[in-house]
């Protein structure tokens, strides 16, 4: 994973890329911001020409998930959380 993670960020658009380990080093995940979803597909391209594969690998336990996050446009009011002030 940490290889993806070099090559995604020396991508065009690439905001952001890291790589988590747990504690335990059982799970690794990588996490990765890019400026806008046409970026998003030419850096996994481009990580994919470099011979990164993000499919299954056999010494994982479970199947990898790739999701894609987005930041809510607005939480309706039913939902929303406040948070605690501090001082």
């Amino acid at each position: 994973m940490q290889h993806a993670v070099d090559v995604l960020r020396t991508t065009p658009g690439c905001l952001s890329a890291a790589c988590w380990v747990t504690a335990e080093g059982e799970s690794v995940v990588s996490t990765a911001q890019f400026a806008s979803d046409e970026a998003l597909a030419a850096s996994f391209a481009a990580a994919h020409e470099a011979g990164v594969d993000f499919a299954y690998d056999e010494r994982e336990r479970l199947p990898r998930q790739v999701l894609t996050l987005r930041p809510p446009t607005a939480l309706p009011e039913e939902t929303s959380v406040t948070m605690p002030t501090s001082g």
